[in-house]
């Protein structure tokens, strides 16, 4: 029987997203604006982050030149080659967080760790 907590250095510093995980994200990545909203880009980022044998920690954004979206380190994020924040970049990147918790825990009962 799993624990009612976890700490989160218990967990791998990068894992696969679910699906479900994978497609909040890239709803995210569309709504800012730094994905194409089509099925093709979809299933491709889809595919790329759900794929257990191969961890994708960075993926090149298709509409956000020089920006990267991360899953390394224990968190997801967004950032841009010359490392410049922009008000947009940082609510996404706050949203990101928001799902990363959730992520977490998945992994987490996943484990068996709660």
């Amino acid at each position: 029987m799993g624990r009612s907590s976890f700490n989160p250095f218990e967990l791998p510093a990068q894992s696969a997203l679910s699906e479900q995980t994978a497609n909040a994200v890239y709803d995210l990545l569309v709504k800012y604006k730094m994905q194409p909203n089509n099925d093709r880009s979809r299933d491709m980022f889809v595919k790329t982050q759900t794929n257990p044998s191969h961890i994708c920690t960075e993926y090149n954004l298709n509409c956000a030149n020089g920006h990267k979206f991360w899953n390394v380190n224990r968190k997801f994020y967004v950032d841009t080659v010359s490392g410049h924040k922009t008000p947009e970049i940082e609510g996404l990147n706050k949203e990101l967080e928001a799902i990363y918790l959730k992520h977490t825990t998945e992994v987490a009962e996943s484990m068996g760790l709660i």
